[in-house]
């Protein structure tokens, strides 16, 4: 793995490495304005360029949703900094890759253009995930570094979370916290989004309307779980692909906007093929015993 990043470096040329290492050792951009003003003001004025933020998904169903999120956001940063144009590498522990699976490219690129050289680290244990993360941020010709890990692994703890918030500071560089299936713990990411599946809304016509029984862009159910903010702040942000930006779904459009489902939502539960027509709501009905 060391060689791995070693030889990552030594494809960028001599004086690209110093160029880059120039850049990045003088006057940095602390945030990038995302252009949406509750997320801007939450962040302190912007994403945060430098240093770690927190990414997780609380179910594995909601895994790709936030591989998604963490792509839009990659795209925009180097849509709005260039010298992010660096490789961007992608490391994923070996328990979170079995069950969340590959990154898959066409996708993703066709979800959002990204960085065009793409690094994917497959460590064998967490401890080595750490270490690819940690080298990454400090390595020059990264622009952009992704960790993805499984749950709240005991190696990975606030000790570990401030090294990696340090590194990638100091390097003037963000770094992405994917934590699948992971409970909201202490860290040193000054920020951390909690990311769900959100229903596509409906298409929006040129006069600002909606086309009825339409599929619109792609959407996430985003809440600020960590920030300036002393309470949470929940928004379905729609991607705009073409524009290369998120914008925030009103209310009006006919979806809950903090819970991420239509407000006429069926239970998740499906009936039974010879049952009713409908799944009973969860704890609507009790199985107990018969006392006598």
């Amino acid at each position: 793995m060391r060689d791995t990043i070693n030889r990552l470096e030594s494809t960028l040329p001599k004086t690209r490495q110093q160029a880059m290492a120039a850049d990045f050792a003088g006057e940095t951009q602390d945030a990038v304005m995302l252009g949406l003003p509750p997320l801007d003001g939450a962040l302190g004025g912007g994403f945060p360029m430098a240093g770690m933020t927190e990414i997780r998904a609380a179910e594995s169903r909601d895994w790709g949703a936030a591989c998604g999120f963490a792509w839009v956001l990659a795209a925009m940063l180097l849509k709005h900094q260039p010298r992010l144009g660096g490789a961007l590498v992608w490391i994923a522990a070996a328990d979170a890759r079995a069950e969340g699976g590959e990154p898959w490219m066409p996708g993703l690129s066709g979800l959002a253009p990204g960085p065009r050289q793409i690094l994917i680290v497959h460590p064998r244990r967490t401890a080595d995930a750490l270490w690819a993360a940690e080298a990454a941020a400090g390595t020059a010709g990264i622009g952009m570094t992704i960790l993805e890990l499984r749950g709240n692994p005991g190696c990975f703890g606030l000790t570990e979370s401030r090294r990696l918030q340090f590194r990638a500071r100091q390097a003037g560089r963000p770094l992405l916290l994917l934590r699948q299936t992971g409970e909201a713990e202490a860290g040193a990411a000054p920020a951390r989004f909690h990311i769900g599946a959100a229903p596509a809304g409906l298409r929006r016509l040129p006069d600002g309307g909606r086309l009825a029984g339409s599929i619109g862009r792609p959407a996430f159910a985003v809440t600020l779980e960590k920030s300036r903010l002393p309470a949470p702040l929940s928004l379905i942000l729609e991607w705009n692909r073409h524009e290369c930006r998120l914008d925030i779904r009103p209310c009006a459009a006919g979806h809950a906007a903090g819970s991420g489902q239509p407000a006429d939502s069926r239970p998740r539960l499906s009936a039974s093929a010879d049952g009713p027509h409908r799944a009973d709501a969860m704890g609507r009905v009790l199985a107990l015993p018969r006392a006598s």
